[in-house]
Formats: structure tokens, sequence, C-alpha cells
């Protein structure tokens, strides 16, 4: 079995998952959470359980889902896990995972 790493980003992704589903139920947050480290658990048996996501342009990168939010991944050379980001995959992610080549310019903004 593989171990799974979060990374820095990742576990403020979660840490913000649930503070705002807690804000309304406690309860519901920590089981959304554990569903979400339930499923980083299965990933360190089954690396290979999440879909190639070549459409951000990073090499080796994987999802799986545990609704609404979508675990980022690689798998390392050594097979360590990786979970880059946890985001709710109801938000745009294509513009928050491929941010634009070149940053606004002043003339940019209004």
């Amino acid at each position: 079995m593989a171990a799974v790493r979060l990374s820095d980003q990742a576990r403020d992704e979660l840490r913000h998952i649930f503070r705002t589903i807690a804000a309304d139920n406690r309860e519901a947050a920590r089981r959304a959470v554990g569903r979400i480290l339930d499923r980083c658990r299965t990933l360190a048996v089954h690396p290979l359980l999440g879909r190639e996501r070549p459409e951000f342009g990073l090499p080796a990168v994987r999802s799986t889902a545990v609704a609404p939010h979508v675990i980022f991944y690689r798998v390392a050379e050594s097979g360590i896990v990786e979970v880059a980001h946890i985001i709710d995959g109801r938000r745009d992610l294509d513009a928050l995972l491929n941010p634009p080549l070149n940053p606004p310019t002043r003339e940019d903004l209004p």
C-alpha cells in the first residue's frame, strides 16, 4: 500500500470545505471530510483509480470524485499518492487549474 500525502493547498482546501459546511451543520461537515479522506485512503491502495486529466496540461494528473468535490492527484515515481487539490466540482475547474498564460496587465484592469 502506498502512502498518501496532501499538499499544503489540499489541506487548506479541506479545511475550507469543513468550515463552509460546518457553518450550517457541523456533523455534515465531519461526514463530508471523512468521505474525502476515505477516498484518499482508497487511493493509497488503488492509486490508478482516478481518471487521467490531460486537459489540465500537467503530467500524470488524475482525479476522482467525492461528490460534489474532486480530488486532483498524481502518483509519484516512488508510488506515493500526492494530492494537489480538493475542489468543489461545481466550480469552473478549467479556470481554476488552467490560469491564463499571460497574467493581466494594467491595461486589462478596469
